[in-house]
């Protein structure tokens, strides 16, 4: 590891540290070059490295903030609108100092969970947290312009030696990658915050090139943007497909975007021919309407492209009248692939598409205090190729007008109920055929009147589809027997959630001793790999440790929400050594040992949030801390 400058001595010299700079930077180049390279090949969004350079890259605002010498100030968004992107505003900065990367990327990375070999680099980021500006300053003198050249011309990936697989021992150093690569990160590291593309812009002068001319970085157009960027953003993503989103619900940004939704829609409705992905949801129903009406009806209103359409209400609003149903059908886009429509409409538009929809594959109802069986079996009758079904948080109600009363979905694959009560699940597993499911998940609405077993509908449904591979249950409650007869209908599952459900010791026997039988063989979920328990009040890691005894085949264990109170530090470490990924989310009073009652409770310090942890295996804090860091970035955007 680099040593801290101030301890160096003045035989040493700037020099000698200069070296050390240079290879830290290298080995980041290559670890870059690197994560090009599996994203190549690896299209895996949880891949460590990919995760390393997506926060790396998306940072970038945690950065400037970091090294302004003040906060900047707050401004009109008259003024943001005119000098956002303007090269002479204060946020522009021609040249940027690698320390002050380094800075903001430890203060970002400390907080998420990556592999060891990317802790090792984080580590040494953490060095360059004590660089002051003075020191900077002293390195980018004559000594160190040499040492460490800015590489403003473009690297052609021909002549490149970061992409010189055969040619380990000179590396380009960061400033020298490929435009190509930097281009990549860009793309795959915008998360959705509202300006990233105006931030990664005005970090020097060749990121500004590079970012100009990545027509993928400009093509999410937000209503929250000033008119002037949704102009800008238009103009740079050039012809590449679009994505739109009007969120008039959530944001400090939302009154300002509905006094401008007019004019918004103006603009991007001139480029319906590229549109890729429309987003259009508000608190009420009016202005969902006037969305849908500039968007999807009247003349020259057909979207060629348009693969995903999510509109309605975001919020679950009851009421005793539906609203008037819409003007005229809606046309349906030839490519449209996945559907999501919320609150009240979503019965008017069930009821839209008059012709079938071959090419939809993913169809999700939300939000909806009275939504028709009948409507929406006629609707998946017009839906052959559909593989994944969400309904959430909807009324599930029987119209006396004519319906078929089974369809069949043979490509469906994913099924979701979300918030639904038991009627509602009963009545649509009675009109579904489903073949070739092979992932459920059932989340019960909470019912606090009656305690009702849920065993009956679960079994049949785990009996109508033996070929299931993953189950997730939240708020399911049902006798020990009932587990145990729903774990026998589950013969292929490899993946078990089971989230808020009311399990205490003896009903977890399903899961260890009662699936074992007398010959030694599992009888019930032998193919079990992955299992998560979230919120599961009533067990102790004793419980899990039995269950991993009897399971040689399970892989993953995940163990969220727990009572830290519940947790024996033995049990964990046996846990740890027994599956190949463990995890352990815990709020508790003590971490680490089972103790017995406090009889002073009152003097017990409790934590929602399982922070700070003490101690390796509490793990969990770092993603609530980047959620934290995720919401600032948002609200600050």
């Amino acid at each position: 590891m680099a040593t801290h400058p101030q301890g160096l001595s003045d035989d040493q010299g700037i020099n000698d540290y200069l070296k050390l700079e240079v290879e830290f930077a290298n080995e980041f180049a290559a670890t870059i070059v690197q994560a090009h390279n599996d994203w190549q090949s690896y299209q895996n969004f949880f891949s460590p490295v990919r995760r390393f350079l997506g926060v790396f890259y998306a940072a970038i605002a945690e950065w400037k903030e970091m090294v302004s010498p003040s906060p900047p100030e707050e401004r009109p968004d008259e003024e943001i609108e005119t000098r956002i992107d303007d090269p002479s505003d204060s946020a522009y900065q021609e040249n940027w100092t690698p320390t002050s990367l380094y800075r903001w990327a430890y203060l970002t990375l400390k907080f998420r969970p990556i592999n060891t070999e990317d802790d090792e680099l984080r580590d040494k980021l953490a060095v360059r947290m004590f660089r002051t500006q003075e020191y900077d300053a002293e390195l980018f003198g004559s000594g160190y312009q040499s040492a460490y050249p800015l590489a403003e011309d473009p690297v052609s990936p021909s002549s490149s030696l970061a992409l010189d697989h055969q040619n380990r021992t000179s590396p380009a150093l960061i400033h020298q990658l490929p435009p190509e690569i930097i281009s990549d990160v860009f793309v795959k590291a915008h998360d959705g915050v509202l300006y990233f593309p105006i931030v990664v812009s005005h970090v020097d002068s060749r990121f500004r090139t590079i970012a100009e001319s990545t027509t993928l970085l400009w093509t999410k157009i937000d209503v929250n943007l000033p008119l002037p960027l949704v102009e800008l953003y238009l103009k740079r993503s050039s012809t590449a497909l679009l994505d739109i989103r009007i969120d008039l619900w959530s944001g400090g940004r939302r009154q300002n975007a509905a006094s401008r939704l007019g004019a918004f829609l103006a603009v991007v409705a001139d480029h319906r021919q590229r549109i890729a992905s429309l987003s259009m949801s508000a608190f009420k129903t009016l202005p969902v309407d006037i969305m849908v009406k500039a968007m999807m009806m009247g003349p020259g209103s057909t979207y060629p492209q348009l693969r995903r359409l999510d509109t309605g209400c975001l919020v679950w609003i009851g009421g005793r009248f539906l609203p008037e149903p819409l003007d005229c059908p809606v046309v349906a886009p030839p490519q449209l692939q996945e559907l999501c429509l919320r609150g009240f409409r979503s019965r008017n538009w069930v009821s839209a598409f008059s012709e079938p929809m071959v090419g939809l594959r993913s169809l999700c109802l939300a939000n909806n205090a009275k939504l028709f069986v009948s409507d929406l079996l006629i609707f998946l009758t017009k839906l052959p190729n559909l593989e994944k079904l969400a309904i959430q948080e909807c009324t599930m109600e029987q119209d006396p007008l004519a319906a078929p009363s089974a369809v069949s979905l043979p490509n469906l694959a994913t099924l979701q109920y979300v918030a639904l009560s038991y009627k509602s699940i009963v009545a649509m597993h009675r009109a579904l055929l489903t073949p070739k499911l092979t992932s459920l998940k059932l989340w019960w609405d909470l019912g606090f009147r009656d305690w009702i077993d849920q065993a009956q509908p679960l079994v049949a449904m785990l009996r109508a589809n033996p070929q299931l591979e993953r189950l997730d249950l939240c708020n399911c409650a049902m006798q020990p027997s009932g587990w145990r007869d729903a774990f026998g209908k589950a013969g292929s599952l490899k993946h078990l959630r089971l989230r808020s459900c009311e399990l205490e010791s003896n009903d977890v026997e399903a899961l260890s001793e009662l699936g074992v039988g007398e010959d030694g063989e599992q009888r019930l979920l032998p193919h079990l790999e992955h299992l998560v328990l979230e919120n599961v009040l009533d067990l102790s890691t004793g419980d899990i440790k039995r269950i991993i005894m009897h399971r040689p085949s399970l892989r993953n264990l995940e163990l969220r929400g727990w009572d830290g109170s519940n947790v024996a530090d033995d049990d964990v470490q046996f846990m740890r050594q027994s599956v190949h990924h463990f995890s352990l989310e815990t709020f508790y009073k003590e971490p680490g040992v089972l103790e017995e009652e406090d009889e002073d409770e009152e003097n017990e310090g409790w934590s929602s949030t399982g922070t700070p942890s003490e101690g390796p295996w509490l793990s969990g804090d770092e993603e609530v801390i980047s959620a934290q860091l995720a919401a600032a970035n948002l609200g600050g955007g």
